[in-house]
């Protein structure tokens, strides 16, 4: 095996833990309500960014991402973790979606009917798939709202199973269509 093949190999076994800088796992440790005030996104950008999270873990059974808070902790990650070539993506990725919007639809992406929303993030996620584009604006945010979902309290509570010790591990588990997975 050569050496590009065992890192392919190993980012795909680790999937989002490599994709999402490890600073963002010590900040995700602290409580919402520090008083840390997000400020690396214009008002516009946190609208297109709530109703993304929205499409992506949207409220059904479960609360969504809104309920859950990852609008604001996705912007204190990104502010506090991310490096500047990282958040120029991610902020480009939000201003540039909100300008095609426009175009295709003659509105700005968080206006949009649910519909025309995921139509437009899906055919943008097939595009930067089809390029190959590693660092993309897609997947670096579909990558942290679920890291936010995830290790919310609402999401780990909700969502899914939290048991802080499960107990012994088997494989040999029964698993019924429905029942929630374990953190």
């Amino acid at each position: 095996m050569q050496r590009r093949e065992a890192v392919r190999l190993v980012t795909a076994v680790f999937g989002v833990s490599l994709a999402v800088p490890e600073t963002v796992f010590a900040r995700l440790a602290e409580p919402m309500d520090v008083g840390i005030k997000p400020k690396l996104m214009t008002g516009k950008q946190r609208k297109t960014l709530a109703a993304i999270s929205e499409c992506i873990i949207p409220k059904t059974d479960t609360p969504g991402a809104i309920e859950a808070g990852v609008p604001r902790w996705f912007e204190i990650l990104l502010q506090d973790c991310y490096t500047a070539e990282n958040q120029k993506v991610v902020l480009d990725g939000l201003t540039n979606l909100d300008v095609e919007c426009k175009t295709k639809y003659g509105g700005v992406f968080a206006k949009l009917k649910t519909a025309q929303q995921i139509e437009i993030l899906t055919a943008m996620e097939k595009a930067e798939r089809d390029s190959k584009t590693r660092n993309g604006f897609i997947r670096a945010t579909k990558d942290l709202v679920k890291t936010c979902y995830a290790n919310s309290e609402v999401g780990a509570t909700t969502a899914f199973e939290y048991l802080p010790a499960p107990g012994r591990w088997s494989g040999e588990e029964l698993y019924k269509m429905g029942d929630k997975i374990y953190l």
